[in-house]
């Protein structure tokens, strides 16, 4: 598989990592970090406008706007975040996916992605020595 050059995040990595002050996770391994415009939507529109605003301020996460919707996604009848994030992911084969919904990752898989859980990206911090522990205290 090619190397991943860029990961595209999905919400719930975003809102979890934003959670525990650790978004910096999201680029363990020199990944460029890129979140559909959407998500911003989405997290506002849930009272999550914190979080929101914290991505946009870092200036290391890119914000792409949303690509077309390509048939091979809309079957997978995802939420508007996860379809956003495959659909991107198709445009650029460089990439790999952050995403923790069971049903988008199997979605990924089919359409040939790289996909990744916020948990492995903490088990990786953890190999990489970015962070002491990949467990509660």
């Amino acid at each position: 598989m090619a190397r991943v050059v860029r990961r595209i995040v999905d919400a719930s990595p975003l809102i979890l990592l934003g959670k525990i002050g650790r978004l910096d996770l999201l680029r363990v391994g020199g990944s460029e970090v890129v979140v559909p415009a959407v998500l911003l939507k989405r997290l506002a529109a849930t009272n999550l406008d914190e979080a929101a605003q914290e991505i946009v301020l870092a200036s290391w996460i890119r914000i792409a706007p949303s690509a077309p919707i390509p048939s091979s996604v809309q079957a997978w009848d995802l939420g508007a975040g996860e379809t956003a994030v495959l659909a991107l992911a198709l445009d650029d084969r460089d990439c790999g996916v952050i995403l923790d919904d069971s049903d988008a990752k199997r979605g990924a898989q089919t359409l040939g992605i790289s996909a990744r859980e916020t948990l492995s990206l903490v088990l990786l911090a953890k190999q990489l020595g970015e962070v002491p522990a990949a467990r509660p205290s």
